[in-house]
This record gives C-alpha cells, structure tokens and sequence, in this order.
C-alpha cells in the first residue's frame, strides 16, 4: 500500500493539491512574518524619533542669525537646559481659547498645525503655537516684508507663551488626533493641498532659500530641530490601522503583538533613556475597542485581522482537499484493481467470490462518489473565500499600504525640510563634556537605528517572499477555476493583481533606504566610539589631576623639612641635582606639563565630539529622509496604479 501511496503522489493532481497546501501554509508564516516586520518598523519609527531626541536635548547649538537685514524682532532666549522638550501634541489648555478665534480664514500652514499638533477633535486656536513653527514649503507663500516684523513679532510671543505654558501641562493620554474623523478630513485636505501646490515647493526649495530662513524662527536649537523630526516619527509611526486587516487581533479587540506598556509620552519622562521606549500596539492604537466594533460590523471580511482567519480556512480547506483527492486516486486503483478481479471470477463462474467482489466494487464506488462531492465543496469552498474574502482583503490591505506610504511620504517629505536647518546651525564652542547621560543616549539611539534597519530589511523581504508564495499558490488555483466552471472564482484576477504587486515590489528603490539608514547607523556608531574616548580622556585627566595633588602635597611635606636648615638663598645654593627635593620638584614640573597636555587634549576631544554630532546628523538624517521620500512616493504611486487596475478589471 506504500508503495502505491507513493506513486500516487507523484501524479499531476495529487502533486498540484500537495504543493498547493505546502504553499498556504507557507503563505500562512510570511503572513505572520510580513504583519510582524511592518508592526517592528512602525515601532522602530517611534523609537528612533524618541532615542534621537533624547540624545540632543542637553545641545546648545543654535541656528545662525541670517534674518536681521529684514529688521525682524529678536528671537527668544532657548529654553532652560533642564526644561525638556515639549510634547508632540496639542497642549489641552490652550484649547480653552478657541472660543475667542477671530472669524477669519486660516492659512494652510495654521491647518497642517491643527493637524500635527492638536491632540483631540477639538479645533485649536487661530494662531500657531506649536514649538515647531517653520516655513512650510507646502503652505501660503511667504508674508510681505512690509508685515514682516509684526506679524513675526506676534507668532513668537504666542510661541513663547505656548512653550512655557506646556512645561506645567501633561500630554493627553491618547494620540486620537491622528485618526479622528474631522482630523482626517482636514487631513486629506490638506493632501490635496499639497499636491495642488507642489510647484510652489520647489521654487522655495530652489529659488528662494533664504527666504525660507526668514520664515524659520531666527535663532533654533538643535534640540528643537529634533523635536519637529521626533514629531513627525510619530505621526509616521501612528498609520497602524491602515495595516489592522494584515495582523492578528485576539477576541477581545487587541493585537496580538508584544504586551508592554503603553508609551504617554509625557514631557516629564523625555528625559529618561529608557521609559519612552516601552509602548505597544494595543486596542488603543485603532482609537478603542468601540472603533475595532464598528470596523467589525462595516464589513466583516475586511475587519481587522480578517486576513489571517481567511488564510488559516483556506489552509484547512487545501489540507482536507489534499487528503480527498489523494484518497480518491487510491480508491480508483483498487477499485480498477478490484474490478478486474471480479470479470476474471465471473468468467472462471467463481459466483460465490465473484458476489464478494462486486459487493467490494459497489461500496468502492460509493466511496468515489462522497469524496468527488467532498472535493467539489472544497473546490467552491476555496473559490468562494477567494471571492468574497481574500480578493476584497487583498484590495484593502494594498489601498491601506498606499495610505500608509502617502502619510509616511508626507511626514518625511516634512522632516526632510526640517533637517535641512541643521545646515544653518553654528557651534558656539561651548565645551559642554559628554554626561553619562548622553553615553546612554548615544547607546540606546545606535541600537534604537540597528532595529529601524533590520526591520525595514525584514519588512521588504517578508513583504515579497508573502506576495510571491501567494502568486505561486494563485498560479496553481486557477484550474480550480476550469474545473468548477459553474462556480466561476476570481483566482485569476487574484493571480494578476499578486503578479503586478510582485513586480512592483521588485523595481522599488528599498537598497537606497537600507543604505541610507545603514550609513545613519554608522555615523552614531562613530559618535559612540568618539564618546567613549572622550570618557577614557577624562578618566585619565581626573587620574593624573589626583596624582598631582598628591605630589604637590609630599613637596610641600619635603619644603617644611628642609626649610628650618636652609633660607631660600642657601637651598638653591647648596642643594645638587640628586637631592631628593629638586628631584622630587622636577617630578612635579614633569607630572604638572603632562596634566596640562592632558587636560588640551581632553578639551579637545569633547570640541570634537561636539563637531562630529553635529556634521554626522548634517550628513546623515537628510539622506535618510530623501531615501525614505523617494521610497514612500514611489510605493503610492506603483500600487495606485495597481489597485486602480484591480478595481477597474
């Protein structure tokens, strides 16, 4: 029977079924590993943003002064070195005024702060107060010079107020803002907005440079530099419900993702290392259980972590459509066998075995027939769960990645002009030595970049080794189609949709992104070495410094000997070159040269541990972010273009 089970498996039909199963199951793990990989990515976006900005805070570094020839005011003092940063949302109290909003229109750069900064539904008031306030090349042109200095002058005082008002107030608890109704449809408003004017970026992104820097706050620390770029990692990061079909969801609402606590993100916590990093995909992150509820009932084969239950019935219906087309293949041997058997009986007249065998041959047919039905329910099962559920989840997941794309592309596209001010930013030689703090911070940044780049790697590997087993699997099931005619299907519609994403995939510029984080990841690595030998100068400072006062203090011991049996006059006199205290004064003189050497050197290795942070996040950060800008457009618009041919065939 072995034997015939094994050429039994080498038959096309059985070997099609087989192979069929082996790929959902496979389609089953890169599931997992794609939903896992693109939950990592989203998180490393917000941990970087969070580690980045942790590592600048303590940064005295200001913007160069390149407006007074336009006679604006003098900008604001920097915040207090031990004021943290301020959140990234819309303080609450300031919503107390939006009562008193003058009936005017707003510019775009007032909505795109709405957006950005507002942490509930509520509208914030007409003037920006957000302490990233800069030029935005996707809003109103530049004001005329002629308002210049008073509108400026009012902006800053607002901003000033706002900045020290947040330092007493805590961020609200959720990030709803960013998926909020009335939020999102300004939030696609703006989008057209952007698009509509994109000409107008460029002509202030190449004609107008330093008109840009008159928009800008006329003095900004890299601290606060960072802190806009920290805010748009989260906006970045906060796309998860655009993905929530892909990844698995428990009965009660939540992702099934690693449980730790969820990140505040309080002004008062920004100073420590470690307490941002702690967040987690919870219930929270699709707004409430009440919003997961209402996706639920809007459409039940697209509801969130759907995909996954569709993969798994699939599965079961390939695993049950293997072992019935495998036994009916070994049904049909032994009943062409047995029917064999039973001609030659009844040609040898053998009735009494010839009954036995027709009874075998009767019940062998029977057999036949229940696992036909049995494989034609699996056929119009598989057919039916790619129809009604895998082709609409499919469309869902590539319509939430284009959205996705197009948020992050938005995000970065803003972080890209904001990086560019680190350009403008001067060093004032402030000889600030690296803390213990900072050491940490550097730490916690490299392994905080080391995950963003495993897990973009991971994300575009799993992504396309998840499409190409689902084209394979595709690519097989469309003769279910040709043998369930009556049933109809849209496998093949599935297979050229799979097909084009697969292309797609395959022409993205992902090894440009990879390559830019990698070189980020490089250029905090070598400030973390530049750290570590800063801190092994001043240990050894602070060690010869000790040793010098220790032999200061036995000179002066050795002096008090000599100095009742000689005057001053008669010591340099009479005493040689050998006499323990001219020996013991050249030791001093020696370990005094060498202390202060020491000491310039250890200076100057704190000058350049300033200067390489500085030209590394100069160099790095606006690569990465005209990487990811290049990657994020280019994602939107291959799968719009797909999904406009998915939807139209």
């Amino acid at each position: 029977m072995g034997c015939v089970a094994s050429r039994i498996d080498k038959q096309e039909r059985v070997r099609v079924c087989k192979e069929r199963k082996r790929l959902m199951k496979q389609l089953l793990g890169y599931r997992k590993e794609f939903a896992d990989s693109q939950l990592a990515y989203l998180r490393s976006l917000k941990n970087t943003g969070v580690t980045l900005r942790q590592f600048t805070e303590s940064e005295s570094l200001e913007i160069e002064d390149n407006t007074s020839g336009f006679g604006f005011p003098p900008s604001p003092p920097p915040p207090l070195p031990p004021s943290p940063p301020p959140p990234p949302t819309f303080s609450p109290d300031l919503r107390k005024f939006e009562g008193n909003k003058p009936p005017q229109a707003q510019s775009p750069v007032e909505e795109i702060i709405e957006i950005d900064e507002d942490s509930g539904h509520t509208p914030p008031p007409p003037l920006p107060t957000s302490s990233w306030e800069y030029w935005d090349p996707f809003g109103s042109p530049p004001p005329q010079c002629g308002k210049s200095s008073e509108t400026f002058g009012h902006v800053e005082d607002e901003e000033d107020w706002a900045d020290t008002n947040s330092e007493f107030i805590e961020e609200n608890e959720d990030d709803e803002a960013v998926y909020g109704g009335n939020v999102r449809a300004r939030k696609q408003h703006i989008v057209e907005f952007v698009d509509d004017n994109s000409s107008v970026m460029s002509c202030h992104t190449k004609d107008t440079a330093d008109m840009a820097m008159v928009v800008w706050r006329s003095k900004k620390s890299l601290t606060g530099i960072v802190k806009d770029l920290d805010d748009y990692f989260l906006k970045a990061s906060a796309v998860v419900k655009d993905v929530a079909i892909f990844i698995d969801i428990d009965a009660g609402g939540t992702f099934l993702y690693e449980s730790v606590k969820e990140n505040k993100r309080k002004r008062s916590n920004s100073a420590k290392v470690f307490s941002a990093l702690t967040w987690s995909w919870s219930s929270k992150s699709l707004q409430s259980n009440r919003d997961i509820g209402h996706l639920s009932e809007s459409g039940e084969p697209c509801k969130p972590g759907a995909h996954c239950i569709t993969l798994q019935r699939l599965y079961s219906a390939e695993q049950k459509l293997y072992k019935d087309v495998k036994e009916e293949e070994i049904a049909k041997v032994e009943y062409g066998r047995k029917s064999l058997l039973l001609q030659r009986q009844e040609e040898e007249h053998d009735l009494a075995k010839a009954e036995k065998t027709r009874s075998t041959v009767e019940s062998l047919q029977s057999y036949i027939s229940s696992l036909q039905e049995s494989i034609g329910k699996s056929y119009s099962t598989i057919l039916n769960l790619i129809s009604k559920e895998l082709q609409p989840q499919l469309i869902t997941l590539a319509s939430g990645q284009i959205h996705m794309w197009q948020t992050m592309h938005h995000c970065h596209q803003l972080q890209n002009h904001i990086s560019q001010q680190l350009n403008h930013i001067t060093d004032q030689q402030s000889v600030e030595p690296t803390t213990e703090y900072h050491r940490q911070a550097a730490a916690q940044l490299q392994t905080e970049v080391t995950s963003w780049y495993h897990s973009f790697c991971n994300l575009v590997k799993f992504q396309r080794e998840y499409v190409r087993a689902l084209w394979n699997w595709t690519e097989l099931t469309n003769c279910l189609e040709d043998i369930n005619s009556l049933q109809g299907g849209n496998s093949s519609t599935v297979h050229a949709l799979t097909g084009k994403w697969l292309q797609a995939l395959d022409i993205l510029p992902d090894k440009m992104v990879s390559e830019a984080i990698k070189s980020l990841l490089s250029a905090v690595h070598s400030i973390v070495l530049q750290q570590q030998d800063e801190c092994n100068m001043h240990k050894r400072s602070d060690k010869l410094g000790k040793k010098l006062e220790r032999e200061l203090s036995l000179l002066s011991e050795v002096e008090m000997k000599f100095a009742g049996s000689f005057s001053v006059e008669d010591a340099n006199s009479v005493l040689t070159s050998k006499h323990p205290l001219i020996i013991r004064r050249a030791k001093v003189e020696a370990l005094k040269r060498l202390v202060e050497y020491e000491k310039a050197k250890y200076v100057n290795s704190v000058k350049t541990t300033r200067v390489m942070i500085l030209n590394n996040l100069q160099t790095s950060l606006p690569k990465v972010f005209q990487a990811l800008m290049v990657y994020s457009s280019a994602y939107a618009h291959s799968f719009e273009a797909i999904l406009g041919n998915a939807t139209v065939s």
